[in-house]
């Protein structure tokens, strides 16, 4: 029986291909330095977006000089749906609205689209790599329709999700034209965490 592998699920890669040298470079933030804590003795795979079809093939070529263990799998998206998703919906509606800065968040509907399309995506390249009791953890507010779709095309995945931002209270969230679509998602996880007691408490 293969042993089961963790799957972690983020809106980039932790390593990025210098332009000059072709090696690859360690990113910079709070979750890039958790891979430093992962136990790579077991099969670990991480998945994020990649917008450069000429970076792809490096990322996974290169990933074994980190850890022998470790998969890196690029999911190509193109610019202007990434720009969409990831400007257009996560940072101009998502992010301002989560930190109670809702005079900010600018909702519009092919925005919304792209982020269905964006998660979609990666939900098609996470199926493709899972097997049946994989546990799958997916990280921030970039991917919250993300737990639904993985469980209707693997149910016996192990899903779970970590929020590295607030959750408003309901009258904050309320305001959010598409919050039943999140939610229904997001229930869909064995384990959801959060920062805070009091998002665990606006969240349930």
């Amino acid at each position: 029986m293969t042993k089961a592998k963790q799957i972690f699920v983020s809106n980039r890669l932790p390593f990025n291909v210098d332009a000059k040298t072709g090696q690859l470079q360690r990113g910079s933030g709070g979750l890039v330095s958790a891979l430093l804590g992962v136990d790579l003795q077991e099969p670990f795979w991480w998945l994020g977006f990649e917008t450069r079809e000429e970076n792809l093939r490096p990322l996974e070529d290169k990933a074994s000089q980190v850890s022998p263990n470790l998969r890196l799998k690029p999911v190509l998206l193109d610019t202007a749906t990434y720009d969409d998703y990831y400007d257009g919906f996560s940072n101009d509606v998502l992010w301002p609205l989560f930190h109670y800065e809702s005079q900010y968040t600018f909702f519009q509907p092919q925005n919304w689209e792209a982020y269905i399309r964006a998660n979609q995506k990666m939900a098609d390249a996470i199926l493709k790599v899972a097997e049946p009791n994989d546990c799958v953890w997916i990280h921030d507010f970039h991917f919250m329709l993300l737990p639904e779709m993985l469980r209707q095309g693997n149910p016996s995945l192990k899903i779970g999700f970590f929020l590295h931002t607030p959750f408003p209270a309901f009258e904050v969230f309320r305001q959010l034209p598409v919050r039943d679509a999140l939610l229904k998602s997001m229930v869909q996880c064995d384990l959801i965490g959060f920062h805070d007691h009091s998002y665990l408490r606006h969240f349930s």
